[in-house]
């Protein structure tokens, strides 16, 4: 098992990140604790960019896309996103503190508040780690998928919660607690 921070240095090593790692420096530090404080109890995690690339890769994203992360946390997902592809980005976070002191002109486009609340109608492409929803949850969340959406899920496929989903592909990723199935579905 890797542990945390030698993940972290094996990540900043890769040749295909250091060019974003100037951004990540600027990330508001201490996630953990703020989502803490919000919540409180621990719920906060993030996807490890090699995910991201996957999640990349299995959207198929362009320069025209405009990709939604629902529960962006401090925004590493995102802003990677912005930085690799160049296309809109919106990050959609419920803790305020992670809006506030996120890096401002870097691409990606905040929206503060409940992403079950939000219109998502202006998405081509959505990134939802779900993992810790309930199923009502996950199904408002398939209904704001507008038609052709692109979602790439961790842990579950919404198939098994809308019919009107379509499974394009499953893939292996990993987080620094272990391997899991992501899921490409498109909205038809």
């Amino acid at each position: 098992m890797i542990y945390y921070r030698e993940f972290q240095r094996y990540i900043h090593e890769r040749t295909e990140y250091r060019s974003f790692t100037p951004i990540d420096k600027k990330l508001c530090g201490f996630p953990y604790r703020i989502a803490k404080k919000f919540f409180g109890r621990h719920v906060y995690g993030e996807t490890p960019l090699d995910t991201m690339m996957t999640v990349m890769e299995a959207l198929d994203l362009g320069p025209d896309d405009v990709f939604y992360e629902l529960g962006a946390g401090r925004g590493r997902g995102a802003y990677f996103v912005a930085h690799k592809v160049g296309c809109k980005v919106v990050a959609c976070e419920i803790i305020p503190a992670f809006v506030q002191k996120s890096p401002k002109g870097l691409g990606v486009e905040w929206r503060q508040g409940d992403f079950l609340k939000m219109d998502l109608g202006e998405g081509t492409a959505f990134y939802l780690f779900g993992t810790g929803m309930e199923d009502e949850e996950i199904s408002q969340v398939c209904h704001k998928i507008p038609l052709g959406g692109r979602v790439f899920s961790i842990s579950y496929p919404l198939t098994d919660y809308d019919d009107s989903f379509k499974l394009e592909g499953t893939y292996e990723v990993v987080f620094p607690w272990g391997k899991t199935d992501g899921y490409l579905q498109v909205k038809g």
